[in-house]
């Protein structure tokens, strides 16, 4: 049995011919050095594995001054230290900060895990029987990767500046829409 598409072997094997054992070896054995290589990776980012000459990489890309002969605990402490004081440095606040040169006010983002448009996991009613507009079900219509700015402005050339901003390439984000909007979540523009 797959656990990611729930189909079982024996039946697949059955439905689509007898060449199933030779191809689901190979598929075995490319998961194996999928995996491999992916904690390989995950070595490279995780801080307390990962060896020297990626942690001089990474020290370097980010500026962080260090000594001649520095041990390699040190440097190490200094890029944890790095990584703490700007973990909370994320798409938010990138985001937020563009709008805020521009507007001059600090707006807000919302998005539909904050509205409960889709918890995964919880279905939770006020009260016995159907559920209600307002409560959080398995799911709705709306997708969780919305994203709703409250850019503190209705002016058109000011909109229109904020939209040109987050339509630049490293701030627009794989699946997701944005929408501009008002303090009463009128939708004003759409990214």
């Amino acid at each position: 049995m797959n656990n990611f598409w729930n189909f079982e072997i024996p039946y697949f094997n059955q439905q689509m011919g007898s060449d199933w054992v030779p191809f689901k070896t190979i598929v075995d054995n490319n998961v194996d050095y999928m995996m491999s290589k992916t904690w390989d990776l995950y070595k490279l980012r995780d801080i307390s594995m990962m060896p020297v000459i990626a942690t001089d990489i990474s020290i370097s890309l980010r500026g962080i001054e260090t000594e001649a002969g520095e041990a390699i605990s040190i440097k190490k402490a200094k890029l944890r230290s790095f990584n703490k004081d700007f973990k909370s440095k994320g798409m938010k606040d990138t985001y937020l900060d563009y709008q805020e040169l521009i507007v001059g006010i600090r707006g807000e983002i919302y998005n539909g895990y904050i509205f409960g448009t889709f918890v995964w996991g919880i279905s939770a009613w006020a009260i016995a029987g159907a559920p209600e507009s307002t409560d959080r079900i398995w799911s709705t219509d709306q997708t969780k990767f919305n994203i709703y700015v409250d850019c503190k402005t209705t002016d058109s050339g000011l909109l229109d500046q904020i939209e040109s901003v987050f339509r630049q390439s490293f701030l627009l984000p794989a699946f997701y829409t944005i929408y501009l909007v008002d303090s009463s979540f009128n939708i004003l523009r759409t990214v």
